[in-house]
């Protein structure tokens, strides 16, 4: 008995027939822990609008709305407990693919027969993010800026450096101030992701920028404030926001400056490729025209042996919670374009011999 079989190449074009678009790609932000739930449905009807813009542009009225319904249920499916900054979905034919990312992006769509989550990664961190470090020499106070603005986290009482929780209060003991506040940064900044900026009184912030470890992510913003500083830091820190571009690149520049220093920097695409390889996690580089000699290969083959392989570990480096930033050209020019800064794991007994010295005041020194 002779079975009928309908060739692949039928089956192919049948298939993209009924799904005329091959693949469509879209990136939005998306951090319910720290967003608002309407702003988080604006942003989701902002996307399904400008879809169906481009949609209605092409196709006929029932592939768009059945399109439309298959987003719409994706959309649900999201995860609203997820600690991430944005979010990245692929649908094909046959695949839909959500992937969280830990970066902030701005809203992208694509429709490309070849698209991948690296297409839709073009970001540059434009969200300014940092420690604002404030020095005299009776008082001391460490904020953290996010979200467009600062939140206080530590302040110095009785000569202690002590932390504005709602839970508990923790101190920093048996070390001197400097040594404290440096702990704290350690603890609080820990893969140095995150720039430093110091300001105060000249010879405070000199005396600890010259004992930090991490000179090249930490910076001195002269300013001699009296009494209460809280204003004037609120003005700081909204400078910087409005430098951040300029402060951002230095930055990135100390960040490798410094992840060279501790063999931490794995530079050009081979090196690099094996990193991925080996699951190695961090912060990937890449200069922005560099990106497109990667893309070009990815579909021809030219720079990777194993474009699909690569780009799987390239998903699974993001899956995990790590970093892509596409950097404007000139910063990696030395390294071949490309840099995976390696996460610096601390030894565990130093991290602990931090933590020791970690406190909770209202219970008379008990170890945390």
């Amino acid at each position: 008995m002779l079975v009928a079989t309908t060739p692949k190449k039928v089956i192919r074009e049948t298939k993209q027939n009924q799904f005329p678009i091959t693949k469509l790609g879209v990136i939005f932000p998306f951090q319910p822990s720290m967003q608002d739930k309407r702003l988080i449905q604006n942003t989701l009807a902002y996307v399904t609008k400008s879809v169906e813009t481009k949609l209605k542009e092409k196709y006929n009225s029932a592939f768009h709305k059945s399109f439309l319904a298959r987003l719409d249920k994706i959309f649900k499916r999201l995860n609203y407990n997820t600690n991430k900054k944005s979010v990245a979905i692929l649908i094909g034919p046959d695949e839909e693919r959500i992937t969280y990312l830990n970066f902030f992006t701005k809203p992208l769509i694509y429709f490309n027969k070849n698209i991948s989550i690296f297409d839709l990664v073009t970001n540059t961190n434009n969200q300014a993010e940092f420690f604002l470090l404030f020095l005299q020499e009776t008082k001391s106070i460490l904020f953290e800026y996010y979200n467009g603005k600062l939140h206080k986290e530590y302040e110095t009482k009785e000569n202690v450096f002590i932390s504005i929780s709602p839970v508990c209060q923790r101190v920093i003991a048996k070390s001197t101030r400097d040594q404290q506040i440096l702990n704290v940064l350690k603890l609080m900044n820990s893969k140095n992701n995150k720039p430093v900026f110091v300001t105060g009184t000249p010879e405070d912030v000199n005396r600890l920028w010259n004992s930090a470890p991490d000179q090249e992510i930490m910076f001195k913003k002269g300013s001699n404030f009296l009494n209460t500083p809280e204003d004037k830091l609120e003005f700081l820190a909204s400078e910087i926001n409005d430098e951040w571009r300029y402060w951002h690149y230095e930055f990135l520049a100390g960040k490798i400056a410094l992840a060279k220093k501790s063999n931490h920097l794995i530079s050009k695409i081979s090196a690099v490729s094996e990193g991925l390889r080996c699951s190695k996690d961090g912060l990937l580089l890449i200069d922005k025209y560099y990106k497109k000699q990667l893309l070009k290969s990815l579909r021809m083959n030219l720079l990777l042996r194993s474009p699909g392989i690569w780009m799987k570990h390239l998903e699974r480096f993001l899956s995990r919670g790590n970093q892509i930033e596409i950097v404007k050209t000139g910063l990696l020019k030395d390294f071949g374009g490309i840099v995976l800064i390696e996460n610096e794991r601390l030894d565990n007994s130093y991290t602990n011999q931090l933590r020791n010295k970690i406190i909770i005041k209202d219970n008379n020194f008990i170890l945390f």
